[in-house]
Protein backbone atom coordinates (compact mmCIF):
# COMPACT_ATOMS: atom_id res chain seq x y z
CA UNK A 1 0.00 0.00 0.00
CA UNK A 2 1.21 3.69 -0.84
CA UNK A 3 2.22 5.96 1.75
CA UNK A 4 -0.37 9.05 1.57
CA UNK A 5 1.65 12.27 3.27
CA UNK A 6 0.57 16.21 3.31
CA UNK A 7 3.04 16.43 0.35
CA UNK A 8 1.38 13.54 -1.96
CA UNK A 9 -2.27 13.82 -0.57
CA UNK A 10 -3.52 16.26 -3.74
CA UNK A 11 -1.86 14.08 -6.02
CA UNK A 12 -3.24 11.23 -4.76
CA UNK A 13 -6.78 12.75 -4.48
CA UNK A 14 -6.73 13.61 -7.87
CA UNK A 15 -5.90 10.76 -9.83
CA UNK A 16 -7.52 8.52 -7.66
CA UNK A 17 -11.76 8.70 -8.22
CA UNK A 18 -11.80 5.67 -5.64
CA UNK A 19 -9.89 6.05 -2.75
CA UNK A 20 -9.39 4.15 0.95
CA UNK A 21 -7.51 5.90 3.35
CA UNK A 22 -6.28 3.84 6.44
CA UNK A 23 -5.31 6.76 9.08
CA UNK A 24 -2.80 4.26 11.28
CA UNK A 25 0.10 4.05 13.84
CA UNK A 26 2.54 2.36 14.38
CA UNK A 27 2.11 1.47 17.82
CA UNK A 28 -1.65 0.79 17.12
CA UNK A 29 -2.52 -2.99 17.38
CA UNK A 30 -5.70 -2.70 15.46
CA UNK A 31 -4.23 -1.21 12.49
CA UNK A 32 -1.52 -4.01 12.15
CA UNK A 33 -4.69 -6.43 12.58
CA UNK A 34 -6.26 -5.29 9.56
CA UNK A 35 -3.34 -4.17 7.63
CA UNK A 36 -3.48 -7.38 6.10
CA UNK A 37 -6.95 -7.49 4.91
CA UNK A 38 -6.50 -4.10 3.31
CA UNK A 39 -3.24 -5.20 1.46
CA UNK A 40 -4.97 -8.16 -0.01
CA UNK A 41 -8.00 -5.91 -0.65
CA UNK A 42 -5.44 -3.61 -2.70
CA UNK A 43 -4.50 -6.27 -4.79
CA UNK A 44 -7.53 -7.93 -5.61
CA UNK A 45 -9.25 -4.41 -6.56
CA UNK A 46 -6.22 -2.99 -8.28
CA UNK A 47 -8.31 -1.73 -11.36
CA UNK A 48 -11.37 -0.13 -9.28
CA UNK A 49 -9.93 1.51 -5.77
CA UNK A 50 -6.66 2.91 -4.54
CA UNK A 51 -6.33 1.76 -1.18
CA UNK A 52 -3.60 4.09 0.59
CA UNK A 53 -2.81 4.33 4.52
CA UNK A 54 -1.34 7.09 6.41
CA UNK A 55 0.31 7.99 9.57
CA UNK A 56 -1.33 10.06 12.27
CA UNK A 57 1.84 10.77 13.72
CA UNK A 58 3.50 12.17 10.97
CA UNK A 59 0.47 13.92 9.11
CA UNK A 60 -1.30 15.46 11.92
CA UNK A 61 -2.48 18.18 8.85
CA UNK A 62 -4.42 15.09 7.30
CA UNK A 63 -5.44 14.16 10.48
CA UNK A 64 -7.24 17.73 11.53
CA UNK A 65 -8.08 17.73 7.76
CA UNK A 66 -10.41 14.97 8.55
CA UNK A 67 -10.87 15.26 12.11
CA UNK A 68 -9.32 12.02 13.50
CA UNK A 69 -10.12 11.30 17.13
CA UNK A 70 -9.05 7.20 17.32
CA UNK A 71 -7.48 5.05 14.74
CA UNK A 72 -7.55 2.67 12.95
CA UNK A 73 -10.25 5.37 10.90
CA UNK A 74 -10.74 3.78 7.36
CA UNK A 75 -12.16 6.65 5.09
CA UNK A 76 -14.14 5.57 1.50
CA UNK A 77 -13.80 8.23 -1.09
CA UNK A 78 -15.84 8.84 -4.11
CA UNK A 79 -14.75 11.51 -6.40
CA UNK A 80 -12.82 13.79 -3.99
CA UNK A 81 -15.82 13.31 -1.01
CA UNK A 82 -16.31 11.27 1.81
CA UNK A 83 -18.93 8.46 1.18
CA UNK A 84 -18.58 6.29 4.15
CA UNK A 85 -16.20 5.86 6.75
CA UNK A 86 -15.14 2.74 9.36
CA UNK A 87 -13.67 3.01 12.78
CA UNK A 88 -11.93 0.00 14.27
CA UNK A 89 -10.93 -3.15 13.13
CA UNK A 90 -13.04 -5.02 11.28
CA UNK A 91 -12.96 -8.32 9.54
CA UNK A 92 -12.22 -8.47 5.43
CA UNK A 93 -16.26 -9.14 4.94
CA UNK A 94 -16.64 -5.90 6.57
CA UNK A 95 -14.31 -3.94 4.35
CA UNK A 96 -15.21 -5.52 1.07
CA UNK A 97 -19.42 -4.47 2.14
CA UNK A 98 -17.86 -0.83 1.99
CA UNK A 99 -16.16 -1.01 -1.26
CA UNK A 100 -18.78 -2.70 -3.23
CA UNK A 101 -21.06 0.37 -2.01
CA UNK A 102 -18.44 3.13 -2.94
CA UNK A 103 -18.01 1.33 -6.75
CA UNK A 104 -21.73 1.87 -7.07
Amino acid sequence: MEELTNKNYDEIIKNAPNLIIKFEADWCGPCRIISPILEDLSKEYRNEVKIVRCNVDENPELCEKYKIKSIPSVFFIKKGEVFDTKIGAGNKQSFVKKIELLLL
